[in-house]
């Protein structure tokens, strides 16, 4: 939306007159997005004025117009909005992305037209993919080590991976870090960290942008105490299992012998019992 060369004129009055603009667009000039997340883009007019009248905002990104607002009129492009309802009354004229999308990254610039004057500002957007939660998983090394790998995939852009035990060390010079850019242009980072079964301790990964802010933390325990060796349990097994047998053997030959010698004992008992019968 361009404007009038009847008001580009009365701005060029007013700055002749008071020397210094009265008008200012103030904006935050760096914007971190997410993909498929709604993005703001914040700008406000500030007047040394109490009393201002906005009668035109132009928000446009490399030449193309994308919201337009001109004497109580709007052109809006799919996707974009003013951000702020009722923002002519709060002088709040942000730019909100409903959808952001990859491609939506990069320079956007607003101008603002007002009954005391006009100014424009610049605002750089950048995307990134939608935050994911890293997995972890581990695998063992021998009976004493254990390695503990931290995985983050389908990012838009290189990441980093720091490391910290249960006391805040940082344990990031020790780990090994991988990052593959994929046929799609997006990045899978994997970083791995050696660590000593014996030494129970809660061990965590962050993630961090390209920019170092923490986006996802993970946590992880891994094994206490070196893992239980299947052979040394099988050759003790069999032994004990043998040496049992034979105590029940044992136990079972004398219970039977036990009994026998009382049933012994006790036919010889009835037999003296008996009255003898003389022989004529």
């Amino acid at each position: 939306m361009k404007w009038t060369s009847k008001y580009i004129f009365k701005c060029h009055l007013f700055s002749l007159i008071f020397l210094t603009e009265l008008v200012e667009l103030d904006c935050k000039h760096e914007v971190y997005g997410v993909n498929g997340q709604q993005s703001l883009l914040e700008c406000i007019v500030k007047c040394k004025e109490d009393d201002l009248t906005i009668i035109g905002v132009n928000w446009k990104k490399m030449g193309k117009d994308l919201l337009g607002y001109y004497k109580g009129k709007t052109n809006v492009s799919t996707g974009f909005q003013f951000a702020v309802p009722g923002w002519n009354k709060t002088s709040n004229v942000s730019l909100l992305l409903t959808n952001t999308k990859m491609e939506d990254m990069g320079e956007y610039e607003c101008e603002v037209l007002t009954d005391s004057g006009h100014d424009k500002n610049t605002v750089i957007l950048s995307v990134t993919a939608m935050k994911t939660t890293p997995t972890m998983n581990s695998s063992p090394e021998n009976n004493i080590k254990e390695t503990i790998y931290c995985n983050s995939t389908d990012s838009a852009e290189e990441k980093m991976i720091w490391w910290f035990d249960e006391d805040s060390k940082n344990l990031t010079d020790s780990s090994e870090l991988v990052a593959q850019k994929k046929d799609n242009g997006r990045f899978s980072i994997s970083s791995k960290l050696t660590v000593r079964k014996d030494i129970s301790k809660h061990y965590t990964c962050n993630v961090l942008s390209i920019n170092g802010d923490v986006e996802r933390t993970e946590s992880f325990e891994p094994r206490s105490g070196p893992p239980k060796d299947d052979r040394s349990v099988s050759q003790w097994v069999a032994p004990v299992v043998v040496i049992g047998s034979l105590i029940v053997g044992l136990l079972i030959t004398l219970l039977i012998c036990r009994r026998r010698s009382q049933q012994r004992k006790k036919t010889f008992l009835l037999c003296m019992n008996r009255p003898f019968r003389m022989l004529s």
